[in-house]
This record gives C-alpha cells, sequence and structure tokens, in this order.
C-alpha cells in the first residue's frame, strides 16, 4: 500500500513538472517555437521596458518560456512586479505561481497564506487562500510516516464529518480534500470514489473564477484513479481537464500570453485516455488518436516521446484489430519503467494480439505475467476491502464513544442545570437579605446627606479661597519669571559692558608699554603683565557668566566635523600655557606620552578645545609645581576617545567628586574663581555627545576623564 501511496505520489509529481514544461511549450497552434530565441526577444524587450505596467506582459511571456530553475526565479519576479504595479489580480496570480513552485521551502506557504489575508476580500482573493491551504494540507499529510496513525485520522475524520459540513464552504472543501488524500493513502476501494465525487460536487458548486483549485484537484484525481484502475473515472476526469486546458488556454491568448500552451500535459492526458480505448467511441478514437499525431507533428519533445513510448499508438492499433502491427511496439513498450502504471492494460493487449497472430509463447508468457498482476492486483483489492472494513469498524467505535461522550455531556448539563436552579434559589435569598440591608443604608444615607449638604457648603468656601489663592500664586509666578528675564538680561548687558572696557585696558596697557623708552619699558611691562593678567581672569569669569546662562537656557548651537586630536590639543594647551603671564616655570606639561597616532573626533572644534582649556586651567590653578599630562585613548569597538588631564596638585577632597560639577561649587574656596569652569565643562561634554567624570582612582592629584565620539572612518 506505502509503494502504491509512493507510486501515486511521483506521478503526480511528474504530471506537475510535465504541466509546468506545457505551460512554456509553443507560442503558436501551427509552428515549433525556438525558445531560446523567444527568451533572449522577450529579454531584449524587458531592458527596454520603463514601467512595470510595460515590463508585466514581457515577465509573463519570460515566466511561459522559462523551465527548471529559471521558472522558479521568473515567479519571484513575477511577484515583486506585481507587487509594484498594485494590480490585485496580477499579485493573486503571482502568489499562486509562488506558491506552486516553492511549496516545499519552510514557512512560505504561511508568509503567502499572511499577504493574502491582508487583500481586500473578493472571491479571486477566497481561491488564492483555499489554493495555498490545499497545497500545505497535502503537504502536511504527505509528511506523516506512521501508516496506523493516519488510518486513525482519517477515521476521526469520518466519524466527526457531520460537525466539519455545517462549516463554511471553503471548510468543507479543506476537509473533504483531507478525506480524499487519506484515503489514497490507506485504500483504494470504493470510499475513495465516494469522496472524490462529493468534493468534485462540492467545488463546482463554489465560486471559482479562477480555477486553480478545480486544476489542483483534477491532477491529484486523475492520478488517484489511474492507481485505482478505475478507467471509467480516469476518462471523466482526463476530459475536464481537456475542457479546461482549453478554457484556460483561450483566456490567457486574449490577454497577450501566447505563450501560455499545454501541449505536452495535453499529450500526457490524451495518451493516458487512448488507454481506456474499450470505452471510446470509434468517431472519438479517431478524434483522440487524430490530435495525438497533431501534436506530435507540432512538438519535436512530444514526436521524440511518441516514438519512444508508442503506448498511444498500441491502444489505437488495438482498437482497429491491427494486432500484428501492434505486437513489435508491445514488445518494445511493455516493460518501459513509465508505463508500470500501464502494465495490466498493456499485458492484456499482448495478450489479445499474441492470440489474434497465433504466437503462443508471447501469448503463454504474456499471459502468465498477466495472471500474476491480476493475482497481485486481487490481494491488494483484498488488502484495501480489509482495510475499508477495518476502518467501518473503528469509525462504528468512534460513533459509539461520540454517542456515548454526547450522553455523558447531556447528563453533565442536567446536572450542571440543577446546580443553577440551586444556586438561583440561594441567590435569590441573598439578594432579598442585600435589599433589606440596602433599605437600611438608604435610611442611613438620607440622614448622611443632610451633614454633606452642610459640608459641601464649607468646601465650596474653601474651593473659594483656594481659587483666590491660586491666582494670588499665578501673579507671583510671572513676577519671579519676570524678574529671572531681568536678571538674565542684566547679566548678559554687564558682562558685555565689562568685558569691552577691559579689552581696552589690556591694549592700552600694552601700548603704554610699547611707547616709553626703552630703559622704562621693562619695568612697565611688569605692571602691563599683572593688568593682563587680571583682566583675563576677569574676562575668563565673565565669559563663564556668559556660557553658563547660554547653556541654561539651551541657546548654544554646536557643528560637528570631524577634528584632530593632536590639532584640538596643542591649541588648548597653548591658550592656557601659552602666554607668560600665566606661565609657571615650575610645572611641566605633557602631552600624549605613550606616542598614540593622531585620530580624528566627530565634534565641534571651538567647543571641545573650552572644554580641553578649562580643565587644562583648572590643572594649573591647583598645580604649583610638577606635572599636567595630556593623553587620549581611543576606543574603536564603543566609537569614542576617552581624554584624560592629569596634575600632581591639591587633588579633590572625598565626598566632592560630584559637587565640583555644581554651579557655584569650588573644592578650595581660597582660590580664584566663581566655580563655574567644571559645571560649564559638563555642559559643554553633554551637549557634544560624550561624558565627564573625576577618576577616583587617582589619588596623586586629580585626574579628569571626559569622551568624545570618534569620526566615521577613525
Amino acid at each position: 500500500m506505502i509503494s502504491g501511496f509512493k507510486n501515486s505520489l511521483a506521478a503526480l509529481t511528474l504530471t506537475v513538472i510535465l504541466l509546468s514544461t506545457a505551460f512554456s511549450a509553443g507560442a503558436t497552434l501551427a509552428e515549433p517555437i525556438d525558445r531560446q530565441n523567444a527568451l533572449a526577444v522577450e529579454h531584449d524587450k524587458l531592458s527596454r521596458a520603463r514601467t512595470a505596467a510595460d515590463s508585466l506582459p514581457i515577465v509573463y511571456n519570460i515566466f511561459d518560456l522559462a523551465l527548471g530553475t529559471h521558472r522558479v526565479e521568473m515567479s519571484d519576479t513575477l511577484y515583486w512586479l506585481a507587487q509594484r504595479t498594485g494590480d490585485t489580480s496580477v499579485l493573486l496570480d503571482a502568489i499562486r505561481n509562488r506558491a506552486n513552485l516553492r511549496h516545499a521551502v519552510p514557512g512560505m506557504l504561511g508568509q503567502l497564506r499572511a499577504e493574502v489575508d491582508a487583500i481586500e476580500p473578493s472571491d479571486d482573493r477566497s481561491e488564492t487562500r483555499l489554493f495555498i491551504d490545499m497545497l500545505a494540507l497535502r503537504d502536511s499529510i504527505n509528511a506523516i510516516t506512521d501508516e496506523e496513525e493516519a488510518m486513525d485520522r482519517l477515521a476521526a475524520s469520518i466519524a466527526d464529518m457531520s460537525s466539519f459540513l455545517s462549516g463554511t464552504p471553503s471548510e468543507k472543501a479543506l476537509e473533504l480534500y483531507a478525506l480524499c488524500i487519506f484515503t489514497e493513502r490507506a485504500t483504494h476501494g470504493e470510499l475513495l470514489t465516494t469522496f472524490v465525487d462529493r468534493l468534485d460536487k462540492h467545488l463546482q458548486s463554489m465560486n471559482l473564477p479562477n480555477g486553480a483549485v478545480i486544476r489542483l484537484f483534477y491532477t491529484h484525481a486523475a492520478m488517484a484513479f489511474a492507481g485505482n484502475n478505475n478507467q471509467r473515472l480516469m476518462l471523466d476526469i482526463d476530459r475536464r481537464m481537456l475542457d479546461a486546458m482549453d478554457s484556460l488556454r483561450a483566456e490567457y491568448r486574449a490577454a497577450g500570453r501566447i505563450y501560455r500552451n499545454y501541449e505536452t500535459n495535453r499529450f500526457t492526458a490524451l495518451r493516458r485516455i487512448l488507454g481506456a480505448y474499450e470505452l471510446l467511441e470509434p468517431s472519438e478514437l479517431e478524434d483522440y488518436y487524430g490530435r495525438i499525431v497533431e501534436l506530435a507533428r507540432r512538438n519535436p519533445q512530444i514526436a521524440a516521446d511518441a516514438g519512444n513510448n508508442p503506448r498511444a499508438k498500441v491502444f489505437y492499433l488495438m482498437a482497429h484489430g491491427r494486432y500484428r502491427e501492434a505486437m513489435p511496439l508491445l514488445r518494445h513498450c511493455i516493460d518501459l519503467p513509465q508505463n508500470a502504471r500501464y502494465k495490466r492494460p498493456l499485458l492484456e493487449a499482448m495478450v489479445k494480439a499474441a492470440q489474434e497472430t497465433g504466437d503462443s509463447a508471447a501469448q503463454l508468457e504474456a499471459s502468465m505475467k498477466l495472471n500474476a498482476l491480476l493475482n497481485y492486483s486481487l490481494q491488494m483489492r483484498q488488502q484495501d476491502n480489509f482495510r475499508e472494513l477495518q476502518l467501518f469498524a473503528d469509525i462504528s467505535d468512534l460513533v459509539v464513544q461520540k454517542k456515548q461522550l454526547e450522553k455523558q455531556q447531556r447528563l453533565d448539563a442536567e446536572k450542571a442545570s440543577r446546580t443553577t436552579k440551586t444556586i438561583a434559589g440561594v441567590a435569590l435569598l441573598v439578594m432579598l437579605l442585600l435589599i433589606v440591608l440596602l433599605v437600611r443604608q438608604l435610611l442611613k444615607v438620607r440622614r448622611l446627606a443632610v451633614g454633606l449638604r452642610a459640608a459641601n457648603d464649607t468646601l465650596r468656601q474653601e474651593r473659594d479661597n483656594l481659587r483666590h489663592a491660586q491666582q494670588e500664586l499665578v501673579v507671583a509666578r510671572d513676577e519671579a519669571a519676570a524678574a529671572d528675564r531681568l536678571k538674565s538680561e542684566f547679566v548678559n548687558v554687564m558682562s558685555h559692558e565689562v568685558s569691552s572696557p577691559l579689552n581696552a585696558i589690556v591694549e592700552y596697557s600694552r601700548l603704554i608699554v610699547d611707547c616709553v623708552p626703552p630703559e622704562k619699558a621693562q619695568y612697565l611691562d611688569r605692571f602691563a603683565r599683572t593688568i593682563e593678567f587680571n583682566s583675563k581672569l576677569i574676562l575668563t569669569l565673565v565669559n563663564d557668566v556668559l556660557d553658563s546662562a547660554a547653556l541654561d537656557k539651551d541657546s548654544i548651537a554646536v557643528e560637528r566635523h570631524p577634528v584632530s586630536v593632536y590639532h584640538m590639543s596643542a591649541l588648548a594647551i597653548d591658550t592656557v600655557f601659552g602666554g607668560p603671564a600665566t606661565a609657571k616655570p615650575d610645572i611641566e606639561v605633557v602631552f600624549n606620552p605613550h606616542k598614540r597616532p593622531d585620530i580624528s573626533v566627530l565634534t565641534d572644534s571651538h567647543r571641545a578645545v573650552q572644554v580641553l582649556s578649562n580643565l587644562l586651567a583648572n590643572a594649573q590653578k591647583f598645580t604649583e609645581k610638577g606635572k599636567i599630562t595630556v593623553d587620549f585613548e581611543p576606543d574603536h569597538e564603543k566609537g569614542i576617545v576617552t581624554f584624560s588631564v592629569t596634575d600632581t596638585g591639591i587633588g579633590v577632597p572625598r565626598g566632592l567628586e560630584e559637587a565640583i560639577f555644581q554651579r557655584f561649587r569650588k573644592a578650595d574656596r581660597s582660590t580664584s574663581g566663581v566655580g563655574l569652569g567644571l559645571y560649564i565643562v559638563r555642559k559643554l561634554v553633554s551637549l557634544l555627545g560624550g561624558t565627564v567624570s573625576l577618576d577616583r582612582s587617582y589619588r596623586r592629584g586629580s585626574r579628569f576623564l571626559f569622551t568624545l565620539p570618534l569620526a566615521p572612518g577613525a
């Protein structure tokens, strides 16, 4: 039985392959086509197409011409192109093609099913969804390797048939299709015919506009009946397939798909029909065989197949009693592997032809083989009958179990009903008690209402008082905001007003030194440098106040661009230590002690130099002698550069590691400044996308660390 099922499945696969080949057959009914030349022409057209709508008919022609993996690739192209055009009908057709060619890819059918569900409801969408569900159902059932499990599933489905027949038309179709597949796998008896007939009638009653589901069913049914040796039903299915192919080809040609043809598949169906020549009328026999001859004349592939396997001609000759002509052809094709499904009718023809031609040896040999095949078929039929009897026995057991379950459910329902009534009585008593309690509470509430009215009057008075207080708070808030604005404006104005005279004092002090005689210049130069130093202190204070106000208002804009670490560090060091007025001879400034190569950071150059200058100025302020080190370390994995400014000064007392970054906070109140430097540093570093902190593990002075992002490609 397993072998028979595998043969049926292999035949089904072969039919699908032949159908794919037929779809890409000749462009006309008169002459064969040069496939490679036609593909080249269509690809040239595609290269010149400007829009997705222009490309669509060309891609359809290439898809119809393509074979094998090229056809699968073109189905993907057609699918993507359909999505771009927004044509729902074309998209659903592309989804069906993709499902048919890629249904074995894990998760593909589920993905396509979800895409179909997202499309606007229509009959075309409903059929496409059913087509995908049937493919998924077939694959899932074929994946069952345990025959006992398959039989149990079939028995359960038949026993539960009444439940699914009340579902939607698509659900009924899926259940009947599952029964057909399970039955074909378990037995080839009359039960298979019954389910196929029921599914056929049900599909005919449904609105299936594109015919994809019908064609899938016909292909499966024809293979099943061929394996069942039921020639009459196979003949009926093949005739329907021919009609469907005629109708579909006409529709495609009207739509401009000139390469969409079914010659190979048509030849397969016609040759299978001739195997049932005893059931054909003479006119039908001549018509079907004439079609085969015409197909072989037009299509070289079909001609080669008919020549290598002349099964159709054998049956035609047998139907006309031309036994001597049939004998050599029978000897040639009777043992061909592709004719294994038709072994019985070929052996019967061999026996009759040998008998009519007087070839006793051939008749004896063919009769012995036919008897062996009939005995095997009889055993298989008996086994099928036994399986059906066993199946019906299992179904009877399931039906009995189902009835017992239903009876138990009725008893449980009656018990539940009695319980419900009891609970309802108790609930009624409880409700009566609650009503009494509610009446008592109502009287109590009425008494409380009098007190609530007095309380409400008091609350209204309090509410009015709160509103008055709220209005006063709003006025106070507005006055505070106005005062804050006036304060900010005053600070900005005063800062600018102070900076201009200071700059003038510095310039005039240097001018006085330059204008006096040389013998007095050295004496006055010391006073000029003192004036310059103190002026810079005041300017630094003014600038800190201005920067602090701007940072608090988020009014500082930054422009990020790649900046050299070497250049930025050199500029900051020169700013702090370059002037003679600020130099401390006992301080050694060291940059990049590890000799790391230069690297770029993505930052605002002016603000980054300001951060580094503030940290260097802070280090100089608290270091009388020793060393100040500026270093950096890139981290490519995190995309940052960590800068460090280390001094050998007095350090930061414990507990003040975070306080020093607050506004107007200083670790040593005896030093100059107002405590805005580190506050501005943290604000600027945050604005530049980095962090700044005090290294708490360093105790030989102070070490400040701050980070900046690496420039792209650094």
